[in-house]
């Protein structure tokens, strides 16, 4: 099987990718879940630590084939509107879903990935069932930062794509 190719730069997203390999893109909120930020968020996105933040799971699928799994964070404070934005979207898979969209939504209309960070690893149970992989098939996980046009952090994301089926390309 000829693995997806996945171009990585400061404004290509999921819905370019797709379209550009002649795929339906659909997004699926699994997950929005208000909390304290964990021990590696709190870092990327300029904040102190235990400040609040929105961890948002969703699923990225290309003609209902999944490619990956996204842990996205949000800075609540800093982000108000970002919740219903979001909420609006609700937990169907959708053809329309963009982080663009969002994100524009609540002030931020210009937007690029700042730092990307990849490493592989195995997946959980439940990333493995998501992804419909085996749990042996090893995982790429992008680790990014993603700024507004002030350089201000405005999501942290670990996106999991199974190795086996998706090719990253990083264009600089």
């Amino acid at each position: 099987v000829n693995p997806l190719e996945f171009r990585l730069g400061p404004q290509q997203w999921f819905e370019q990718n797709l379209l550009k390999n002649n795929r339906t893109p659909i997004r699926t909120i699994l997950s929005m879940e208000e909390s304290k930020a964990s021990s590696d968020v709190p870092r990327p996105l300029g904040l102190r630590t235990n400040a609040k933040v929105l961890l948002v799971t969703i699923l990225g699928e290309a003609d209902r084939l999944p490619v990956n799994l996204g842990y996205h964070y949000f800075p609540l404070a800093r982000m108000p509107g970002i919740v219903e934005a979001l909420r609006a979207f609700g937990d169907k898979p959708s053809r329309n879903f963009s982080f663009s969209t969002i994100l524009a939504s609540v002030g931020v209309t210009d937007w690029r990935r700042k730092t990307i960070r990849i490493r592989s690893r195995l997946p959980s149970r439940e990333e493995a069932m998501r992804l419909k992989i085996a749990p042996s098939d090893p995982l790429l996980v992008t680790s990014v930062v993603s700024v507004d046009a002030k350089n201000v952090p405005v999501v942290f994301a670990h996106t999991c794509y199974g190795s086996s089926r998706t090719e990253l390309v990083i264009d600089l």
